[in-house]
Protein backbone atom coordinates (compact mmCIF):
# COMPACT_ATOMS: atom_id res chain seq x y z
CA UNK A 1 0.00 0.00 0.00
CA UNK A 2 2.93 2.55 1.15
CA UNK A 3 4.80 1.31 -2.00
CA UNK A 4 1.67 2.03 -4.13
CA UNK A 5 1.24 5.96 -2.66
CA UNK A 6 4.39 6.45 -3.22
CA UNK A 7 4.35 5.92 -6.86
CA UNK A 8 1.05 7.43 -7.37
CA UNK A 9 2.78 10.93 -5.34
CA UNK A 10 5.42 10.51 -7.60
CA UNK A 11 3.91 10.25 -10.58
CA UNK A 12 1.49 13.11 -9.62
CA UNK A 13 4.41 15.13 -9.09
CA UNK A 14 5.93 14.40 -11.87
CA UNK A 15 2.69 15.23 -14.39
CA UNK A 16 2.58 18.91 -12.57
CA UNK A 17 6.35 19.74 -13.00
CA UNK A 18 6.40 19.36 -16.73
CA UNK A 19 3.11 20.73 -16.92
CA UNK A 20 4.59 23.94 -15.06
CA UNK A 21 7.71 23.85 -17.05
CA UNK A 22 5.88 24.29 -20.60
CA UNK A 23 6.59 27.18 -22.35
CA UNK A 24 4.16 29.64 -23.04
CA UNK A 25 4.38 30.18 -26.90
CA UNK A 26 4.44 26.74 -26.93
CA UNK A 27 1.02 25.36 -25.49
CA UNK A 28 1.47 21.70 -25.99
CA UNK A 29 5.25 20.92 -25.84
CA UNK A 30 6.24 19.72 -22.09
CA UNK A 31 2.17 18.90 -21.09
CA UNK A 32 1.42 15.55 -20.70
CA UNK A 33 -1.56 15.06 -23.60
CA UNK A 34 -1.93 11.14 -22.74
CA UNK A 35 -0.75 9.55 -19.43
CA UNK A 36 -1.68 5.80 -20.22
CA UNK A 37 1.40 4.58 -21.11
CA UNK A 38 2.83 5.35 -17.41
CA UNK A 39 -0.13 4.30 -15.77
CA UNK A 40 0.56 0.75 -17.22
CA UNK A 41 4.12 1.59 -16.35
CA UNK A 42 3.39 2.70 -12.96
CA UNK A 43 1.40 -0.61 -12.39
CA UNK A 44 3.58 -2.58 -13.74
CA UNK A 45 6.63 -1.27 -11.24
CA UNK A 46 3.79 -1.27 -7.89
CA UNK A 47 3.29 -4.92 -9.09
CA UNK A 48 7.10 -5.59 -9.28
CA UNK A 49 7.69 -3.85 -5.80
CA UNK A 50 4.59 -5.73 -4.04
CA UNK A 51 6.63 -9.02 -5.79
CA UNK A 52 10.14 -8.61 -4.19
CA UNK A 53 8.86 -6.31 -1.05
CA UNK A 54 10.84 -3.66 -1.72
CA UNK A 55 11.91 -0.39 -3.39
CA UNK A 56 15.20 -0.09 -4.96
CA UNK A 57 15.24 2.94 -7.76
CA UNK A 58 18.07 3.67 -9.79
CA UNK A 59 18.61 7.61 -10.90
CA UNK A 60 21.07 8.20 -13.54
CA UNK A 61 22.67 11.76 -13.89
CA UNK A 62 19.62 12.86 -16.26
CA UNK A 63 16.92 12.30 -13.97
CA UNK A 64 17.12 15.66 -12.19
CA UNK A 65 13.46 14.84 -10.71
CA UNK A 66 13.56 11.87 -9.23
CA UNK A 67 15.70 12.07 -6.36
CA UNK A 68 14.28 15.48 -5.13
CA UNK A 69 10.79 14.29 -5.12
CA UNK A 70 12.10 10.60 -3.32
CA UNK A 71 13.81 12.74 -0.62
CA UNK A 72 10.40 14.90 -0.46
CA UNK A 73 8.19 11.59 -0.13
CA UNK A 74 11.34 10.35 2.82
CA UNK A 75 10.70 13.50 4.58
CA UNK A 76 6.79 13.51 4.82
CA UNK A 77 6.70 9.85 5.40
CA UNK A 78 8.39 11.05 8.35
CA UNK A 79 6.11 13.79 8.84
CA UNK A 80 9.24 16.38 8.15
CA UNK A 81 8.55 19.75 6.17
CA UNK A 82 11.01 21.17 4.05
CA UNK A 83 12.19 24.77 5.50
CA UNK A 84 10.20 27.75 4.04
CA UNK A 85 13.51 29.93 3.15
CA UNK A 86 14.96 26.62 1.29
CA UNK A 87 16.58 27.97 -1.97
CA UNK A 88 15.19 26.02 -4.76
CA UNK A 89 17.42 23.45 -6.16
CA UNK A 90 18.35 23.99 -9.60
CA UNK A 91 20.55 21.51 -11.82
CA UNK A 92 21.84 21.82 -15.75
CA UNK A 93 21.90 19.09 -18.04
CA UNK A 94 23.56 19.21 -21.33
CA UNK A 95 22.52 16.19 -23.78
CA UNK A 96 23.35 15.26 -26.88
CA UNK A 97 21.33 13.19 -28.83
Amino acid sequence: MKAKLSVLVAALFLVSAVALLAEKDRPHEGKVIRIDQDAKMLELQTRTVQRFGVERFASTEIDVIGPQALRLLLQAQRGEKPPADAPPEEHRVRMRV
